[in-house]
């Protein structure tokens, strides 16, 4: 019936009136039902995207494991006996922790399950995967995996539930959200790019400048000037030379009927491309993994890492579309564009405080920073800073001057060895790790291509994988028993002592005196050095008294150990630390008493007992109770001594003893948890350990031991504690790694029949051959790669020994160099970052001003290619 608005008021009052929507009662439970949605919206948003994190993680890691068990150098020094203990916990459980990932990957594949266009893949996905996880429940786990081909399938193929579940998401995302509005997308352009660079060059230049003036020495204001200028330079030219790729290649994709569809997909390659480049050139090197295999496992494995990232950034871009999720650019443009420079500067600072002191050749840092350019690219873009260029030919122009510039700079640093500016562009690099970062890719694009065949054929000396048999390198052609008396032998190798921490080579430190002590009535060779830089192939020389093939290791090792044999054949009881390298050179025998046995270095069997992969019937059945071969430390190691030689029950027979104390080894020193830096820990063992060394010495000569023992105190190589950014040994030849100590005492009787030269170059291969001679072994094997006795009859004897010039090698990289014999030039080729240095020692003993020219590039270069060409004959492999 029809209202009548005059005659029915009441009525026409309602008309135009809404009912509320809810009574006060339905609208306090309706607060409450969005509220517990909105509370199990954000609780299931996290758990699925932290299950999928901690599912890749969990597989890469997993990949990572495998890869580095199939790298000899890396599954010795990094998983037969690794420093770190939570890569056992890792092994023992990891079939546990596949299990419980899967359940939870599981759950988020619930709505997947529930989409009949993905229900079949998601249900093979949870199934197969079960049952792979049950076969490994079984007793076929991550442990039973061997060093060898199938380590490096596994590497690979563990990979495989990544690729599979991106393609479930994929799938299951609806296209036009995959795809975004083909009508409204922006590339990359050259404005976003500069504005990245200039941000990016300034955060570094700035962190540097405070941790020159907090940790290190401060650069002169011209030069600081003119690196700052260079680092924006080479920025500018790497980040443009990306942004305007990047806009000719949408210009291109703008022709095709599906432009944005097109641009991204391209841009997924190009950035697949240069992923799979970074993990080939600067991370695979560096772990000395090189050739077709690296080639591979760069494409297969930076290939799932980019399609992880895009398949979660589809489907967090599906999720927020479907919930309603604000979007971050609805912030006002000038608080995004601050907190990306806030996160730019705070990276700039974190990357170089918190990963330079554990890196391994910059290989963390550079990730970083790669990293991080790729943030700062994508962020400013975010935060709508362009700069849009319409004409293809301006684009073109602009990166060419960029590239001009920067070809220019690069000459005039190159042109000449005395060049000033080349030695500040050095220096800088060592405190701003992202201009040593632009500052390699671009000498690295810029190279002359014809020193590139020398670097390949390092890398293929290096590491050498193939079976070899033991050579013969013999110091003397009949080693028989020799007449007289015999000292006692004790050897002190400490791990990565410098010289300089010790009073005897400087006089400024006042905190060794028992070490000064000691030098007194003991020679000190002030020319001393290592042939090899890392204990991997230093160690075994020292035992061989010879070069050694780089490789880890010839097995068996033992007919080549003239240091055991020597000690063997004269009678004496032998004292040994028998550390994760010595495990391989030393071979068992009843002479050999093991000092610190506590020190459980494993076999590939003990390997498996701990990790659970077989049953427990040895000495060891769980990784709790084996102690790191990283806290081998010399003050126990003196007192275990001590008591064991007091303890022997035939006091007449000579005792030989080695020990290698890891007490300031890099991993040790990152390991304290002191607060103070590597420096400061280092001469704080230093200083602990003189005092021990002090009380054994006053120990053997209450004993009688001391005036009838040769006693040698040395290292195996020196470290770097920060010298132009550098932490540690790994890769590096330079004056602070390859310079060691070395003082031998002499019984008095013993010295007075020979001579020597405590001034001329010397080397820790040379113990052995020296030891032969005292003994009376001599003359000893005369060849351009095997050591030479330290004391003869007559200096002249000596002479014959000695060299122009002598190899020097990195134990784990194509890293090499040539020493002059006179100790006074040092020519250095990394063929890991493609660099040559040549460093006048005389003058410059700390390597500061690289003086390297063609001439004496070329002229090293033949002496490298000799010295391996011997070793090659020397051990068999020239035809190989």
């Amino acid at each position: 019936m029809p209202v009548n608005p005059i005659s029915d008021a009441p009525a026409a009052q309602a008309i135009g009136q809404k009912r509320p929507r809810y009574l006060p009662g339905e609208q306090e439970h309706s607060n409450r039902d969005l509220a517990r949605a909105v509370i199990f919206k954000s609780v299931w948003l996290a758990f699925f995207f932290g299950a999928r994190v901690l599912f890749a993680a969990f597989i890469l890691l997993t990949s990572v494991y495998c890869l580095l068990l199939y790298i000899p150098f890396a599954y010795l020094g990094f998983l037969r006996d690794p420093a770190m203990n939570w890569i056992f916990l890792f092994v023992q459980i990891h079939a546990d922790m596949y299990g419980v990932l899967l359940a939870a990957v599981a759950v988020s594949l619930v709505p997947a399950m529930r989409d009949a266009k993905t229900r079949a893949s998601a249900l093979g996905f949870v199934f197969l995967n079960a049952a792979f996880c049950a076969y490994q429940l079984a007793g076929h786990g991550l442990a039973t995996v061997t060093p060898n081909i199938f380590s490096y399938v596994w590497s690979m193929t563990a990979l495989f539930p990544l690729v599979w579940l991106l393609a479930i998401d994929l799938q299951h995302t609806d296209r036009h959200l995959l795809w975004g509005n083909s009508d409204d997308w922006q590339p990359l352009d050259l404005g976003t790019s500069l504005v990245a660079a200039i941000a990016v060059a300034a955060a570094f230049a700035a962190a540097s400048v405070f941790h020159q003036l907090t940790h290190l020495r401060q650069a002169h204001g011209s030069d600081l000037l003119g690196a700052w200028g260079a680092s924006l330079l080479f920025h500018a030219a790497i980040f443009s030379t990306f942004g305007i790729g990047s806009f000719l290649l949408a210009q291109l994709c703008r022709r095709l009927p599906w432009p944005r569809q097109a641009y991204m997909i391209s841009a997924l390659f190009v950035s697949w491309f240069l992923c799979a480049q970074v993990l080939r050139v600067i991370v695979l090197p560096t772990i000395s993994f090189e050739g077709s295999q690296a080639d591979l496992f760069s494409v297969v494995f930076s290939g799932c890492v980019l399609f992880v990232i895009v398949g979660s950034a589809a489907k967090a871009r599906s999720v927020a579309a479907r919930d309603g999720v604000r979007r971050t650019s609805n912030l006002h443009r000038a608080w995004r564009r601050a907190l990306v420079v806030l996160v730019v500067c705070a990276a700039a600072y974190l990357i170089p405080a918190l990963l330079a002191t554990r890196d391994w050749d910059f290989v963390l840092q550079k990730t970083a920073v790669l990293l991080l350019w790729a943030f700062a690219v994508i962020a400013f873009s975010w935060a709508g800073i362009r700069w849009r260029i319409k004409r293809v030919a301006t684009a073109i122009v602009v990166l060419l001057v960029v590239l001009g510039c920067d070809a220019a700079v690069l000459k005039v640093v190159s042109a000449s060895a005395e060049n000033s500016w080349s030695d500040s562009l050095e220096t800088y690099a060592g405190s701003d790790i992202s201009f040593n970062t632009a500052y390699a890719l671009a000498a690295r694009a810029v190279e002359r291509h014809d020193f590139s065949g020398f670097y390949s054929f390092l890398k293929s000396r290096t590491n050498i994988r193939a079976p070899q048999r033991p050579a013969d390198l013999r110091l003397v052609s009949d080693l028989r028993p020799a007449n007289g008396a015999r000292p006692n032998i004790f050897i002190f190798v400490i791990d990565s002592m410098r010289r300089d921490f010790l009073s005897p080579y400087n006089p400024a430190i006042t905190t060794t005196p028992e070490f000064a002590t000691f030098a007194k009535d003991s020679v000190v060779f002030e020319n001393a050095f290592t042939r090899y830089a890392g204990t991997a192939l230093s160690e075994p020389a020292i035992w061989v008294g010879a070069m050694q093939l780089h490789k880890q290791y010839i097995e068996p090792f033992y007919p080549m150990n003239n240091l055991q044999k020597l000690a063997e054949k004269e009678g004496y009881h032998s004292y040994v630390s028998l550390d994760p390298i010595l495990q391989r050179v030393v071979a068992k025998s009843p002479s050999l008493t093991e000092l610190d046995s506590d020190l459980k270095v494993m076999s590939d069997y003990d390997y498996a007992v701990a990790t659970g992969a077989a049953a427990p019937g040895s000495q060891l059945s769980s990784p709790k109770s084996r102690k790191s071969w990283s806290t081998l430390d010399l003050v126990a190691t003196l007192r275990e001594l001590e008591t064991k030689l007091d303890a022997r029950s035939d006091k007449q027979n000579p005792v030989f003893v080695y020990t290698q104390p890891q007490n300031i080894h890099t991993l040790t020193l990152e390991q304290s948890s002191s607060g103070k830096s590597r420096r400061e820990i280092s001469a704080d063992e230093v200083q602990r350990m003189d005092g021990a060394f002090g009380q054994f010495i006053q120990f053997l000569k209450s004993r009688g031991l001391y005036d009838n023992s040769i006693v040698i105190v040395t290292s195996d190589h020196g470290d770097s504690y920060g010298e132009f950014g550098r932490f540690g040994h790994a890769d590096f030849l330079f004056p602070e790694v390859i310079r060691i100590p070395l003082i031998i005492h002499l019984p008095p009787q013993l010295r007075n029949q020979v001579a020597f030269d405590a001034g001329r170059v010397v080397f820790s291969l040379d113990i052995t051959p020296s030891l032969y001679y005292l003994l009376g072994h001599h003359p000893t094997t005369n060849r351009e790669l095997f050591g030479r006795p330290l004391f003869t009859e007559t200096l002249r004897e000596q002479a014959a020994y000695e060299r122009e010039r002598y190899l020097l090698a990195s134990s784990y990289a194509p890293v090499y160099g040539i020493l002059d014999g006179d100790g006074e030039g040092l020519f250095i080729v990394d063929a890991v970052n493609q660099k040559n240095y040549f460093y006048d020692l005389l003058a410059d003993p700390e390597g500061v001003h690289n003086r390297v020219t063609p001439r004496i590039r070329d002229e090293n270069e033949a002496l490298i290619r000799a010295q391996i060409g011997m070793i090659d004959r020397l051990y068999g492999t020239e035809t190989r």
